[in-house]
């Protein structure tokens, strides 16, 4: 399942660049910028995924925030149609399937959050060096305890 989530950022990743990100108002533009709108509502849906970087990924987060920069709404409609349909129809369907398979879904997500790290790390200008490499790693097993802390009190207090 983690593999699945992963293989997924990767096959979008591998899109072509613009796919998404056309501003015509042609029939396929609109379609493709529905699309984004529904890839969008997943990543404010799902814990853990971005919605800025997914937007990156599809390569429409200049065309969005470009278009609400100049109040140009027309630009905006079928992306909008999209994150509120996709919002309305995911929030019911991730919480069945959450419900019905928990750990295969939480793997998936984690495969999501994993291929958008690389992503981003792919951004990054220059090699990780001095203090930036170590502080990365302290995060990192902060953020780990700071989660598994929490798990463990939301256990206790799902007990209670």
């Amino acid at each position: 399942y983690l593999f699945s989530g992963l293989f997924l950022v990767i096959i979008l990743n591998h899109l072509p660049k613009n796919l998404f990100g056309s501003r015509n108002i042609e029939l396929i533009s609109i379609i493709l910028q529905f699309l984004s709108g529904i890839l969008g509502a997943l990543a404010l849906i799902l814990p853990g995924i971005s919605f800025s970087s997914i937007l990156y990924m599809m390569g429409v987060y200049p065309i969005v925030f470009g278009a609400l920069g100049e109040f140009n709404f027309v630009v905006l409609m079928p992306f909008s149609a999209g994150c509120i349909l996709g919002i309305l129809f995911l929030t019911k369907f991730l919480e069945k399937v959450m419900k019905k398979y928990p750990h295969p879904t939480y793997m998936i997500i984690l495969g999501f959050v994993i291929g958008s790290a690389g992503n981003i790390m792919k951004e990054i200008h220059g090699p990780l060096q001095g203090i930036k490499l170590p502080f990365c790693f302290i995060l990192a097993f902060s953020g780990t305890i700071f989660i598994h802390i929490l798990s463990k009190l939301e256990k206790k207090n799902t007990a209670v």
